[in-house]
């Protein structure tokens, strides 16, 4: 009897075992796994035939920066906004991971050969640093004949199950085409949840604790940490904001607004230049969450109209049933990311180190937000 993969994708999630392992042994060509991959990033994308998975790899490279023009890919589900995934907003740790592995700046090769290596990604989207990684890593190690006593160990973590399709494609093309440089895992994971116990060496988390609630920050950079090795290093980027107050490190300065009627795709961005609390003290505030009517204190939101030259403009929404407000990321400076992560986890090991890749995160030619990154080290 022959199942499909999606009636095999459903039993495993059921019985919360590794969709890897079956993934690899069913009978998907290099093609299709691009296929599978590609076209979550655009549906309309053309797969030619592809010969071997080195091939297919190196396709899916280069169709990663030349059919995504955005720079970005929105991606959603559960009813939660979780951003987007981005081809090279955090080239910058990037490339400075890929000095760490491939001793660029001051490391030997024979040295590096030799290393055990775990990576994380926590909340990786869909993959697309991941992949700009591996693809760089293992042009030089190709290029110049590195030879691995293990293979880098790289586990892809993140919430959003529409996801684990293309992670898990992705996951056995790198496996299948360079077994002798990387292993890759994806799997399903909130951050908030345990990870493998003092097992990594480096951990990214780009442009994912921004939409972490404030009051589950402890639990989850407790999870990251303790899953990192003593010394291991955590490259962190979050959004660009700077609060108008220092009475709390955690500041959302945009909003959207919106007529429960005509939905989220007629929201109007608003800015909330004074760091004002609009809901109510029974709701949560939790990034990439929309908020109706009997969670949003009206007379603060009244102010926000008001600071935003918006209070006659969009005063119909404030009639009763029609208000809708779809809550945004934090933003941090990096003074405000640090002081953020030392409240939340006061008793934490992480100590913030200044190393060089944070100041190229800058505003770029995109027009995509500002970003701001640090690097916490495990002591």
């Amino acid at each position: 009897m022959k199942y499909s993969k999606r009636f095999i994708l459903i039993v495993t999630c059921l019985l919360n075992v590794s969709y890897a392992a079956i993934f690899e042994s069913t009978s998907a060509t290099s093609s299709e796994l691009a296929a599978n991959y590609l076209r979550c990033l655009n549906p309309g994308m053309h797969i030619p035939t592809l010969g071997t998975p080195q091939e297919a790899f190196d396709y899916v490279c280069n169709s990663i920066i030349t059919e995504i023009p955005t720079g970005s890919v929105t991606h959603s589900g559960s009813g939660l906004t979780y951003g987007k995934s981005f081809t090279a907003k955090n080239q910058a740790p990037v490339d400075f991971t890929v000095n760490l592995l491939t001793g660029r700046d001051s490391w030997h090769k024979t040295a590096i050969e030799t290393l055990d290596t775990n990576i994380a990604d926590v909340g990786c989207g869909l993959g697309l640093s991941a992949v700009s990684l591996m693809s760089e890593v293992i042009t030089t190690y190709r290029d110049y004949g590195w030879c691995l006593d293990r293979p880098i160990h790289f586990d892809l973590y993140d919430i959003n199950p529409a996801h684990q399709p293309a992670l898990q494609a992705l996951a056995t093309l790198v496996n299948t085409a360079y077994p002798e440089y990387f292993h890759v895992t994806a799997t399903r994971h909130d951050v908030t949840n345990f990870l493998k116990m003092d097992h990594y060496h480096v951990m990214l988390a780009f442009n994912v604790v921004h939409y972490i609630p404030e009051t589950r920050w402890n639990l989850a950079l407790t999870r990251i940490e303790e899953s990192m090795k003593t010394g291991a290093m955590l490259l962190m980027t979050t959004d660009y904001a700077k609060s108008p107050e220092m009475g709390s490190a955690f500041f959302a300065q945009a909003l959207s607004v919106y007529n429960t009627k005509k939905g989220l795709e007629s929201a109007i961005v608003l800015f909330n230049k004074k760091g004002t609390r609009y809901l109510k003290s029974t709701a949560e505030y939790i990034p990439g969450k929309s908020y109706h009517e009997g969670d949003v204190d009206i007379e603060k939101f009244r102010d926000i109209l008001r600071d935003n030259d918006a209070d006659e403009r969009l005063s119909y929404l404030l009639q009763p049933g029609k208000i809708a407000i779809y809550a945004g990321s934090y933003g941090f400076t990096e003074i405000s990311l640090v002081r953020a992560v030392r409240e939340s986890t006061p008793e934490s090991s992480l100590q913030s180190i200044h190393l060089d890749w944070p100041a190229s995160l800058v505003k770029n030619s995109n027009g995509l937000p500002g970003t701001v990154g640090m690097t916490f080290v495990k002591g």
